[in-house]
């Protein structure tokens, strides 16, 4: 979305498509990684983290991983919730 997309400077089209270690600094994702791999385990994870966007610095972000399952119920995915 626009709101994220204006944090790392860029318009939100250029994400589309990109994994997350490919939009976030090295840094960030270094910190995020095991939350990540948590949800596409499939288990719901929460968390406070800071992440550097390059467009506004470093921010405290509470963040919700949510997985998401195909029709067998494997995990395909997850929605990220962040505040």
């Amino acid at each position: 979305n626009q709101t994220a997309a204006a944090r790392y400077g860029g318009d939100p089209h250029e994400f589309v498509g990109r994994a997350m270690q490919d939009v976030l600094p090295a840094e960030s994702f270094a910190r995020i990684e095991p939350h990540v791999r948590q949800a596409l385990a499939g288990q719901p994870t929460e968390f406070d983290e800071r992440i550097l966007y390059p467009a506004i610095g470093e921010r405290w972000m509470h963040c919700s991983y949510l997985p998401q399952r195909d029709r067998l119920g494997r995990p395909s995915g997850f929605v990220a919730v962040l505040q």
